[in-house]
């Protein structure tokens, strides 16, 4: 089950170890407690790589619950309105799906 605590958790870390702050970052639990939608809005920020937003995903692979058969997170990152990169995982059945 995903709840705010473990949503608030990701953000916390995203923040601390990448150059987005927590204004930026924003999340939805969905899909009745069982996936959380991870949205940072990158304008502004000019230096991260496609490397950084993999390792942003890893991150929360490390902290959202897993789910048998289904996802249980994703991040999406946005720039002028329009999502350019997406990582999704949580499945135990495809660990390395998504990243």
């Amino acid at each position: 089950m995903i709840d705010d605590a473990i949503a608030e958790s990701c953000v916390s870390e995203m923040a601390k170890l990448s150059p987005f702050g927590k204004e930026v970052i924003s999340y939805e639990i969905q899909d009745d407690f069982q996936f959380v939608l991870l949205s940072v809005v990158t304008d502004g920020v000019s230096d991260v790589s496609p490397l950084d937003r993999k390792r942003i995903a890893a991150l929360v692979d490390g902290i959202v619950p897993k789910r048998n058969g289904e996802y249980s997170w994703m991040v999406n990152f946005t720039l002028k309105g329009q999502i350019f990169d997406s990582y999704f995982g949580g499945d135990l059945m495809s660990p390395d799906s998504g990243l």
